[in-house]
Protein backbone atom coordinates (compact mmCIF):
# COMPACT_ATOMS: atom_id res chain seq x y z
CA UNK A 1 0.00 0.00 0.00
CA UNK A 2 2.82 2.64 0.69
CA UNK A 3 4.52 1.88 -2.75
CA UNK A 4 1.32 1.99 -4.49
CA UNK A 5 1.32 5.69 -2.72
CA UNK A 6 4.62 6.72 -3.17
CA UNK A 7 4.14 5.82 -6.68
CA UNK A 8 0.80 7.93 -6.77
CA UNK A 9 2.81 10.90 -5.18
CA UNK A 10 5.44 10.77 -7.68
CA UNK A 11 2.72 11.03 -10.83
CA UNK A 12 1.54 13.23 -9.29
CA UNK A 13 4.70 15.36 -8.74
CA UNK A 14 5.43 14.44 -12.69
CA UNK A 15 2.14 15.80 -14.02
CA UNK A 16 1.92 19.10 -11.57
CA UNK A 17 5.89 20.07 -13.26
CA UNK A 18 5.05 19.02 -17.01
CA UNK A 19 1.77 20.87 -16.18
CA UNK A 20 3.29 24.22 -15.00
CA UNK A 21 6.07 23.83 -18.02
CA UNK A 22 3.25 23.99 -20.19
CA UNK A 23 1.88 26.90 -18.78
CA UNK A 24 4.82 28.57 -18.21
CA UNK A 25 5.42 27.90 -21.95
CA UNK A 26 2.06 29.60 -22.94
CA UNK A 27 2.58 32.21 -20.42
CA UNK A 28 5.84 33.49 -21.56
CA UNK A 29 4.62 33.29 -25.26
CA UNK A 30 8.20 30.64 -25.62
CA UNK A 31 6.16 27.84 -27.08
CA UNK A 32 4.62 30.10 -29.56
CA UNK A 33 7.93 31.94 -30.09
CA UNK A 34 9.40 28.29 -31.19
CA UNK A 35 7.78 27.83 -34.67
CA UNK A 36 9.51 26.68 -37.98
CA UNK A 37 10.17 30.02 -39.19
CA UNK A 38 11.65 31.52 -35.72
CA UNK A 39 13.58 28.92 -34.86
CA UNK A 40 14.97 28.90 -38.45
CA UNK A 41 15.66 32.33 -38.26
CA UNK A 42 17.18 32.49 -34.77
CA UNK A 43 19.55 29.93 -36.09
CA UNK A 44 20.67 31.67 -38.84
CA UNK A 45 21.12 34.50 -36.82
CA UNK A 46 23.44 33.06 -34.37
CA UNK A 47 25.84 32.05 -36.79
CA UNK A 48 27.91 29.31 -35.27
CA UNK A 49 25.94 29.64 -31.78
CA UNK A 50 22.98 28.03 -34.05
CA UNK A 51 23.70 25.18 -33.94
CA UNK A 52 23.99 25.37 -30.25
CA UNK A 53 20.84 27.57 -30.12
CA UNK A 54 18.84 24.52 -32.09
CA UNK A 55 19.98 21.90 -29.66
CA UNK A 56 18.58 24.07 -27.00
CA UNK A 57 15.61 25.14 -28.25
CA UNK A 58 14.30 21.29 -29.71
CA UNK A 59 15.55 19.90 -26.32
CA UNK A 60 13.32 23.20 -24.33
CA UNK A 61 10.98 22.23 -27.05
CA UNK A 62 9.86 18.64 -26.52
CA UNK A 63 8.90 19.69 -22.48
CA UNK A 64 6.74 21.96 -23.82
CA UNK A 65 5.22 20.06 -26.37
CA UNK A 66 6.43 21.87 -29.30
CA UNK A 67 5.79 19.40 -32.62
CA UNK A 68 9.52 17.75 -33.07
CA UNK A 69 8.78 17.85 -36.99
CA UNK A 70 8.83 21.69 -37.08
CA UNK A 71 12.63 21.22 -35.34
CA UNK A 72 13.45 18.79 -37.72
CA UNK A 73 12.01 21.16 -41.08
CA UNK A 74 14.13 24.23 -39.34
CA UNK A 75 17.18 22.47 -38.86
CA UNK A 76 16.70 21.13 -42.93
CA UNK A 77 15.76 24.53 -44.00
CA UNK A 78 19.10 26.07 -42.33
CA UNK A 79 21.29 23.35 -43.16
CA UNK A 80 20.00 21.27 -45.67
CA UNK A 81 18.85 17.94 -46.04
CA UNK A 82 22.36 16.02 -45.51
CA UNK A 83 23.99 17.96 -42.43
CA UNK A 84 20.10 19.34 -41.54
CA UNK A 85 18.81 15.82 -41.42
CA UNK A 86 22.11 14.29 -39.74
CA UNK A 87 21.81 17.45 -37.21
CA UNK A 88 18.07 16.76 -36.36
CA UNK A 89 17.97 12.75 -35.95
CA UNK A 90 20.64 13.44 -33.61
CA UNK A 91 19.45 16.55 -31.96
CA UNK A 92 15.71 14.37 -31.77
CA UNK A 93 17.42 11.11 -30.29
CA UNK A 94 19.36 13.39 -27.42
CA UNK A 95 15.78 15.31 -26.87
CA UNK A 96 13.93 12.36 -25.91
CA UNK A 97 16.80 10.73 -24.12
CA UNK A 98 16.95 13.80 -21.72
CA UNK A 99 12.86 13.56 -21.52
CA UNK A 100 13.31 10.03 -20.91
CA UNK A 101 16.03 10.76 -17.82
CA UNK A 102 13.90 13.65 -16.39
CA UNK A 103 10.63 11.92 -16.60
CA UNK A 104 12.03 8.61 -15.36
CA UNK A 105 14.16 10.55 -12.10
CA UNK A 106 10.78 12.12 -11.34
CA UNK A 107 8.45 9.29 -11.86
CA UNK A 108 10.53 6.12 -11.37
CA UNK A 109 9.19 3.24 -13.10
CA UNK A 110 4.93 4.09 -11.70
CA UNK A 111 3.88 1.91 -15.05
CA UNK A 112 5.69 -0.85 -14.27
CA UNK A 113 3.72 -1.72 -11.02
CA UNK A 114 0.31 -1.77 -12.03
CA UNK A 115 -1.49 -4.67 -11.62
CA UNK A 116 -4.25 -4.39 -14.81
CA UNK A 117 -3.82 -7.33 -17.51
CA UNK A 118 -3.60 -5.02 -20.10
CA UNK A 119 -0.73 -2.90 -18.79
CA UNK A 120 0.67 -6.25 -17.46
CA UNK A 121 0.64 -7.61 -21.42
CA UNK A 122 1.86 -4.32 -22.85
CA UNK A 123 5.05 -4.41 -20.35
CA UNK A 124 5.83 -8.38 -20.53
CA UNK A 125 5.64 -7.56 -24.25
CA UNK A 126 7.78 -4.76 -24.04
CA UNK A 127 10.26 -6.23 -21.55
CA UNK A 128 10.85 -9.64 -24.30
CA UNK A 129 11.54 -7.47 -27.21
CA UNK A 130 12.44 -3.90 -25.50
CA UNK A 131 14.86 -2.35 -28.49
CA UNK A 132 12.00 -3.98 -31.40
CA UNK A 133 9.34 -2.21 -29.50
CA UNK A 134 10.99 0.71 -28.90
CA UNK A 135 12.03 0.89 -32.83
CA UNK A 136 8.30 0.39 -33.93
CA UNK A 137 6.93 2.95 -31.64
CA UNK A 138 9.48 5.41 -32.74
CA UNK A 139 9.10 5.29 -36.27
CA UNK A 140 5.30 5.36 -35.99
CA UNK A 141 4.70 7.65 -33.36
CA UNK A 142 7.97 9.67 -34.15
CA UNK A 143 9.43 12.02 -31.17
CA UNK A 144 5.99 12.23 -29.33
CA UNK A 145 5.89 13.34 -25.49
CA UNK A 146 3.23 11.15 -24.14
CA UNK A 147 5.29 8.40 -25.53
CA UNK A 148 8.12 9.32 -24.11
CA UNK A 149 6.67 9.78 -20.50
CA UNK A 150 5.05 5.91 -21.10
CA UNK A 151 8.40 4.78 -21.95
CA UNK A 152 10.22 6.15 -19.43
CA UNK A 153 7.88 5.18 -16.63
CA UNK A 154 8.06 1.44 -17.61
CA UNK A 155 10.58 -0.90 -16.84
CA UNK A 156 12.70 -0.23 -20.26
CA UNK A 157 16.19 0.09 -19.42
CA UNK A 158 17.81 3.64 -20.28
CA UNK A 159 20.24 1.87 -22.76
CA UNK A 160 17.14 -0.44 -25.13
CA UNK A 161 15.21 3.42 -24.93
CA UNK A 162 18.55 4.70 -26.49
CA UNK A 163 19.21 2.03 -29.39
CA UNK A 164 15.50 1.74 -29.78
CA UNK A 165 15.42 5.78 -30.57
CA UNK A 166 18.15 5.84 -32.52
CA UNK A 167 16.96 3.14 -34.97
CA UNK A 168 13.68 4.45 -34.58
CA UNK A 169 13.70 8.11 -35.31
CA UNK A 170 16.11 7.33 -38.51
CA UNK A 171 13.34 6.06 -41.12
CA UNK A 172 10.91 9.03 -40.31
CA UNK A 173 13.57 12.12 -39.90
CA UNK A 174 15.08 10.56 -43.23
CA UNK A 175 12.23 10.95 -44.82
CA UNK A 176 11.37 14.13 -43.35
CA UNK A 177 14.69 15.07 -44.82
CA UNK A 178 13.86 14.48 -48.09
CA UNK A 179 10.18 15.45 -48.32
CA UNK A 180 11.35 19.42 -46.47
CA UNK A 181 14.50 19.78 -49.08
CA UNK A 182 11.84 18.64 -51.92
CA UNK A 183 9.27 21.18 -50.24
CA UNK A 184 12.03 24.39 -49.56
CA UNK A 185 13.25 23.55 -53.20
CA UNK A 186 9.75 23.80 -54.61
CA UNK A 187 9.23 26.59 -53.06
CA UNK A 188 12.29 28.06 -54.27
CA UNK A 189 11.31 28.40 -57.16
Amino acid sequence: MAEKRARLIRLAVLAAILIALVIAGELTGLRRSLTLERVRALTVEMGGWGVLFFVVAFVVGEFLYVPGLAFVAAGIAVYGRWWGGALAWATAVLSVCVTFVVVRTIGGRALGGIDRPLVKKLMAGMERRPVRTVVILRTVFIISPPLNYALALSTLEFRDFLIGSAIGLLPPICAAAILFDRLIGWLAH
